[in-house]
């Protein structure tokens, strides 16, 4: 069995059934069933895993969970418009397990897949249909049984090893949880993952003739505007605000250009491609999304080389420097000059990148100003320099912090007497409030308030739920 995620954007389609109603039929332990597309994914079988994330709106999480009852299948495309120009796309049938609300109820939160190891997998994708990785699959099972309350589900009976990631394991080749900084340096563990992925030398010189074609361009447009990402399941490169090309198991997958790219439909790549649209408004042109299969790399990209190198001009000017470049991977660019014995550019930012620190509201004083540039200055609300506030919050609550109830005192003693971070719930940088200290703080040790402000803001009931999984 393997597991699918499948998306959905209420501002481009409705669910098509009251979701309320079916979120409680599903709690009260009834049968619930829907029919989604899954882009163009033609993998997915019966029995499969699969989880839904609402994307396109402020609140972006997973929000349901189920199998697949019957495996991808072609009809006619989910709009109407284009159903009615004969257009077609695959679907597969769900019945699910679990199902919230996520006008109602509280979804499991984008926030929390930003850490690992679920950093490996692209949610934000807007293609229904990838794959999740089993590694990741099983981390992800733990956590959602946990926060959506599902008892029955037996992830043991169900989730079931890829022969190629169980051998892989066995050997400690290959940390198939995450990849932390350290080993997306490695140029042997980018070996690893490109051996992982498509497994056949041919192919692995061929999609990284690609990929450092493209690495090029992206360079020559901005020396910071890109941004390479090694992950256990693949290697993804961004270019401006968006992702250009992406190597997976088994496929390239790739952004074009449409206007270049529109004849293709209905040549001999057509059945690898799908009709012209918008994919990421942040690049406002036609864009087509290409999937090449890993055995015809060589015969299909000359096809399409003109078109995708068009898109990667075209993303690079809308962002100089990459909003990725904290996970840049330079263990690929190793990988590749050893591989194809060239020499490929890496971005500027890399020898120029500073290490920053979070300094949280209760640890700035009155003499600490900061000044970013010559035009603007950062400063705090009062209330976080005011001690009656902290006060008030501390003899209400206590001094154990509100998500690990590590108390100082207890374990430092004397030394550790009253101390206590003091966190605002609500983020300082939506503007000045009147503050209620038993409302608007908690008390958090420095471990935890770390935490809640690493990668975006987590809530502390978020928090809570990852300690939990532990």
């Amino acid at each position: 069995m393997k597991t699918y995620l499948l998306t959905w954007n209420p501002k481009r389609s409705n669910w098509d059934n009251d979701i309320g109603e079916m979120a409680d039929a599903v709690k009260n332990g009834g049968t619930t069933e829907t029919t989604w597309s899954c882009g163009n994914t033609k993998s997915i079988q019966e029995g499969d895993r699969i989880f839904f994330i609402q994307l396109g709106v402020s609140k972006k999480g997973i929000f349901a969970s189920g199998k697949a009852i019957k495996g991808s299948y072609e009809d006619s495309h989910w709009e109407t418009e284009r159903a009615e120009r004969g257009e077609t796309c695959r679907f597969i049938k769900v019945q699910f397990d679990r199902l919230l609300d996520p006008d109602c109820d509280t979804i499991l939160s984008r926030e929390i897949l930003k850490l690992p190891p679920f950093d490996s997998v692209h949610w934000d994708t807007q293609a229904s249909g990838i794959r999740i990785a089993d590694s990741v699959a099983i981390e992800l099972e733990k956590l959602w049984r946990q926060y959506a309350g599902i008892a029955k589900y037996n992830l043991s009976d169900e989730i079931h090893y890829d022969k190629e990631i169980a051998y892989e394991r066995e050997r400690n080749k290959i940390n198939r949880t995450t990849l932390n900084a350290e080993e997306r340096a490695s140029e042997e563990t980018a070996r690893l993952v490109f051996e992982y992925i498509f497994k056949n030398d041919k192919i692995i010189k061929n999609s990284a003739q690609i990929l450092a074609d493209s690495i090029r361009l992206a360079h020559q447009m901005g020396d910071q505007c890109w941004s390479l990402t090694l992950y256990p399941s693949g290697v993804r490169l961004n270019v401006g605000p968006v992702e250009v090309l992406v190597l997976r198991e088994g496929e390239i997958y790739l952004i074009l250009d449409g206007s270049l790219g529109s004849e293709l439909v209905t040549g001999e790549i057509g059945k690898y491609i799908t009709a012209s649209e918008i994919f990421y408004p942040s690049v406002p042109i036609e864009q087509i999304r290409c999937y090449l299969p890993a055995e015809k790399f060589a015969d299909l990209y000359p096809m399409i080389a003109e078109a995708h190198q068009a898109f990667i001009a075209e993303a690079a000017k809308r962002r100089k420097i990459s909003t990725w470049r904290s996970s840049f991977s330079l263990g690929v660019i190793l990988y590749l000059n050893r591989l194809l014995n060239t020499s490929l550019p890496v971005p500027t930012y890399i020898s120029e990148q500073l290490e920053t620190e979070i300094i949280f509201p209760d640890e700035i004083t009155a003499t600490n100003l900061f000044h970013e540039g010559a035009a603007s200055q950062v400063t705090v609300n009062i209330y976080e320099r005011d001690p009656q506030a902290r006060k008030a919050c501390i003899e209400h609550y206590g001094l154990n912090c509100h998500v690990c109830d590590f108390n100082f005192e207890q374990v430092y003693g004397e030394r550790g007497a009253a101390f206590i971070h003091v966190h605002h719930l609500r983020p300082v940088s939506e503007g000045e409030y009147n503050l209620n200290p038993v409302d608007d703080l908690r008390p958090v040790c420095p471990n935890c308030h770390a935490m809640i402000h690493r990668y975006g803001l987590l809530s502390i009931e978020e928090l809570k739920i990852l300690i939990n999984r532990k």
